[in-house]
């Protein structure tokens, strides 16, 4: 019987499959090729997430997500049924969900029955870091080269990609047991997130740091807390000095603060307030308790996203899913707080719940996970559920 934890398996083809679409997506633009490798993933995560419903009948978090997907997927076949949404592309509802949480299933799956482990998620680990680094740098010239085409006065850009960036700070933690290679990895990633200029990004990066600071110091022995502590120190220090040397020598930056400070919130504000104001002059109680389907938002605002989750789901799929998502949330905590006696397992779901959770508020968090997070959440969920099952 062929091992399950053996190299190549079809854990191993999942991962191949996104990462060759991602690097084929920084390279090649023709949407065929990108077919290749998109069809397949997509196939296995629906197989996945059809396998967790029918076979393995989820508790907690795992149970709560699966409701809330499902919803979402009713309401994507929905929107690609109607076409009653201001979009180009009336899948990309379901696409979107899909290579978001979708992830999450296969794997749950590949968690339950060890073909995913911590040695191999630390391996590719450094292949995720490598791709999303390359995209950032080649996201960061196409911007630069867009702007300054445009007469834009500075000579630097907020990226996207820093959400990325921050998205691989879960994976820091299995990196306990090499204190020398996990604080330099930390500052490479918030040397990224900080020169992205995205305030989100450095939001939730910051309090994902102070989540590892709280964990490398009260999970280490007695023997190892003072190195530990001074490589904190170390870091902190040394993080904080640059950060002000680049603040005092970039004028974006300072602009970016400075607006920060003054209330901007990239129009964040105008789109919240015409939100909630067409939510609450709705006379309309189907549409109050079941939404007006997805993508609606855009509809109201002509933004193509509410940055904000909870508005999003408001005004798409009413307060019934809203509801539902709040229960998530919930469920998620209270398996967080059950992994403790895990502590890498506990210190990775954290960073998880910070990064997805605090996203829900100014961000787009269910529609837009980073595939890598969503690994590290479907084998936390897993981890979790298998001490469950035993007790």
């Amino acid at each position: 019987m062929k091992d399950k934890r053996s190299l190549f398996n079809v854990c191993t083809l999942y991962v191949l499959l996104w990462m060759l679409g991602y690097v084929q997506n920084l390279f090649i633009t023709s949407s065929l090729v990108s077919m290749l490798f998109y069809i397949p993933f997509l196939i296995m995560t629906v197989f996945y997430y059809a396998k967790v419903l029918i076979s393995y009948r989820p508790k907690g978090a795992m149970r709560a997500l699966s409701v809330f997907f499902t919803v979402l997927v009713f309401y994507g076949v929905a929107l690609f049924v109607l076409d009653d949404a201001v979009v180009s592309d009336n899948s990309s509802f379901l696409k979107a969900i899909f290579g978001s949480l979708g992830p999450i299933y296969p794997f749950y799956v590949f968690g339950k029955n060890g073909m995913v482990t911590e040695k191999k998620m630390s391996n590719w680990f450094w292949l995720f870091l490598i791709v999303t680094i390359i995209s950032y740098i080649i996201n960061q010239r196409n911007l630069l080269k867009m702007t300054l085409e445009n007469g834009y006065k500075y000579e630097e850009v907020t990226n996207n990609v820093a959400y990325g960036i921050a998205g691989l700070i879960p994976f820091v933690f299995l990196l306990q047991k090499k204190p020398l290679l996990q604080f330099p990895v930390l500052f490479l990633l918030f040397y990224f997130i900080v020169t992205g200029m995205k305030r989100g990004a450095m939001l939730t990066g910051t309090l994902m740091l102070a989540w590892f600071v709280y964990i490398s110091i009260n999970s280490s022995s007695k023997g190892k807390k003072w190195g530990i502590m001074l490589l904190t120190t170390i870091f902190l220090v040394v993080g904080y000095q640059y950060t002000i040397s680049y603040f005092e020598n970039s004028d974006y930056f300072q602009y970016r603060l400075e607006s920060t400070m003054e209330g901007s919130s990239s129009n964040r504000d105008i789109i919240y307030g015409t939100l909630w104001r067409h939510f609450i002059n709705n006379d309309n109680v189907l549409q109050v308790f079941f939404g007006e389907g997805a993508f609606h938002t855009q509809n109201v605002t002509g933004y193509v996203k509410a940055h904000n989750d909870w508005l999003e789901l408001l005004i798409d799929c009413g307060l019934i899913t809203v509801l539902i998502y709040l229960i998530y949330w919930i469920s998620f905590a209270i398996n967080w707080l059950k992994s403790k006696p895990d502590i890498l397992v506990f210190s990775m779901m954290g960073a998880c719940f910070i990064f997805s959770f605090s996203r829900t508020f100014f961000s787009m968090s269910f529609s837009d996970m980073p595939f890598y997070t969503s690994m590290i959440m479907g084998y936390c969920f897993a981890k979790v559920s298998a001490k469950n099952d035993l007790n």
